[in-house]
């Protein structure tokens, strides 16, 4: 108590004295910090539209060798075609006459740099464009953004197409449907399948690959029935929920495949999935855990005075999850299977059922509460029994989220495939560094690491089985490089063959041709504007630079670029790339507080 007693008359000491000082210092303190915000105010003004040739991410068209892209310019932004092939790069449509024409339709002024749509689709043989009108984007003209109430439902933009020949430009009808698919806790939750909606008044199904076939949830359970043409379609039946809720007895024709399903463990109608050969099924049953709903308070909503109260579903440690357990039924012999959960016991998440495409077996991915465990199980569709393909554990956690293109919230779980799961490409950690290896699909082995090195596999964009390759970015190869640039490399599945595709020191992000024969390489720095180049898969060799950014203006306004620097970390040797950010007003004789 004493000690804190004379803290307590230590900082009333130094108020007073720091208080005998304000009336000189307030005045001065407080203009300076006036000047501070108000130079702040201004900064925004001042910097914005002096950066010109900074480009959108490029999209290609279809299955062909072009591709667009939209880009900065004064004013505004405009977009660009470029065909690889030839190679020719030109405005993708006559931005004067598109803004006329659109300006006349939409009773809305703009102009051949204020285009309101970040983005475009080519359509009728690129004889036409469609977009979503106040899209978002830079300088787009996008309603809505910051201060929309959490939750609130945001009503769908327009849809347009413009010709190219007449330039004439319609609003196309509104989209019905529920186009979004219901989402599960986790990734790939079992409950993750879009479902089409139907007509009032009937029951969802799901219609085999054949179409012979549908299957649907009915009390609970799993059940299947021919299906029968529009013209024939006996009258609408109750909306059966999701879950299989009561309902009114099936039609003569169907087939009850399970029995088991109860009101609470019973089979979910987005888990059903049917096997290639349309004749197996495939389903999770469900138990459902608790629901907790956690109320959350919007202070100061922005139409109206009074605060909302909303609530939210928010599982916390220890709460019992949902718990799917994977079935089979087999339609030729009438078989069915509970698989026995031994290998996924605690699920926080299973996967989505996923059929070989032989229909051999069914796959999924069973992530253990904690994270700690993580399983790519196959389930054989001729006995029901499970085994384990690939067990990735970890003392810590393993990261389930899949990768991202990008620096920002990207996983390190990362599964391919090969010739229908003979081989299976896999991402893991467990050298320490993110590395990419083959296992052997039938006997759940490593058969091969393929890369390796103190260095991370970042993010996978293609695999070709044929030529047995994979496309790859990665960080951290170049010694004296920052290791969170990206750069893009090939590699044969066998290790061997390791290409470089990206050159420059800086950051990169690379989109292929579907064919493979090129791609768009974008690179920034913090100090360097962006670049934009057409490159061959082949050898990396540069066909032609796209578009090189233009800060001179920003430079002029007084803006400096941050600083790069490196430091060695506590062990002395782990090297830490940082970079400062230094005031407007910076003077080198004065001292600044680090944030």
């Amino acid at each position: 108590m004493r000690n804190r007693r004379v803290t307590w008359i230590a900082g009333a000491v130094l108020f007073v004295c720091a208080a005998s000082a304000l009336p000189r210092a307030q005045g001065r303190q407080a203009s300076g910090i006036k000047a501070d915000y108000d130079r702040a105010n201004l900064l925004r003004d001042k910097i914005q539209n002096t950066i010109y040739h900074v480009v959108d991410t490029p999209t290609w068209v279809d299955d062909t060798t072009k591709f667009w892209y939209r880009k900065s310019v004064r004013g505004g932004n405009e977009f660009v075609l470029v065909d690889a092939a030839a190679p020719s790069k030109g405005p993708a449509f006559d931005h004067a006459k598109l803004a006329e024409a659109l300006s006349a339709a939409a009773k809305a002024p703009y102009t051949a740099v204020t285009l309101p749509f970040p983005a475009i689709t080519f359509v009728d043989k690129m004889q036409a464009i469609e977009f979503t009108l106040g899209g978002g984007g830079r300088g787009a003209g996008a309603p809505g953004g910051r201060g929309a109430a959490a939750g609130a439902a945001v009503p769908a933009l327009p849809r347009w197409r413009c010709t190219l020949g007449e330039y004439r430009c319609t609003r196309l009808p509104a989209e019905t449907g529920e186009g979004a698919a219901t989402g599960g806790r986790g990734r790939g939750g079992a409950t993750g399948a879009t479902v089409v909606p139907q007509a009032a008044g009937q029951t969802q199904t799901r219609t085999s690959p054949d179409g012979k076939l549908e299957a649907f949830i009915q009390n609970y359970n799993v059940f299947v029935r021919p299906v029968v043409p529009a013209s024939e379609a006996p009258a609408p039946q109750p909306v059966v929920p999701p879950l299989g809720a009561a309902q009114a007895p099936a039609t003569p024709e169907a087939t009850q495949l399970s029995w088991d399903g109860s009101e609470g463990d019973a089979y979910t109608f987005t888990s059903l999935v049917w096997s290639p050969d349309s004749k197996k099924i495939a389903a999770f049953r469900r138990r459902p855990g608790y629901r907790r709903v956690v109320t959350y308070v919007q202070s100061s909503p922005t139409d109206q005075l009074q605060p909302k109260a909303s609530t939210n579903e928010y599982q916390k440690p220890g709460d019992v999850l949902d718990l799917d357990q994977p079935a089979l039924f087999n339609l030729e012999t009438a078989q069915a299977w509970l698989v026995d959960n031994a290998l996924f016991p605690n699920p926080y998440s299973n996967s989505r059922l996923e059929w070989r495409k032989d229909s051999r077996a069914i796959t999924f991915e069973y992530n253990q509460r904690g994270h700690q465990v993580y399983r790519v199980i196959e389930v054989d569709a001729a006995s029901g029994k499970a085994r384990t393909v690939i067990e990735e554990t970890s003392q810590a956690f393993v990261d389930y989220r899949r990768p991202s293109a990008g620096l920002s919230d990207s996983g390190r779980t990362f599964r391919y495939d090969v010739a229908d799961g003979k081989d299976v490409i896999w991402m893991s950690e467990r050298d320490g560094w993110s590395h990419l290896y083959l296992y052997d699909g039938s006997t759940g082995r490593v058969k091969q690491q393929i890369t390796k090195g103190n260095w991370a596999v970042h993010f996978v964009d293609k695999v070709d089985e044929e030529k047995r390759q994979i496309w790859f970015s990665a960080g951290g190869m170049d010694a004296g490089q920052d290791p969170y640039f990206l750069h893009y490399y090939r590699i044969n599945l066998d290790g061997s063959g390791l290409t470089r595709l990206t050159e420059a020191p800086a950051n990169h992000s690379a989109s292929f041709s579907s064919d493979m024969k090129y791609y768009v390489d974008t690179y920034s720095r913090v100090d360097l504007a962006p670049v934009m180049e057409l490159r061959r898969v082949s050898d990396g060799t540069l066909v032609t630079t796209l578009e090189r950014g233009d800060i001179t203006e920003l430079l002029k306004a007084g803006w400096k670029p941050p600083e790069v620097f490196t430091s060695n970390g506590r062990d002395g040797k782990t090297s830490i790339w940082g970079v400062i950010f230094r005031p407007t007003t910076f003077d080198a004789k004065k001292k600044y507080a680090v944030i």
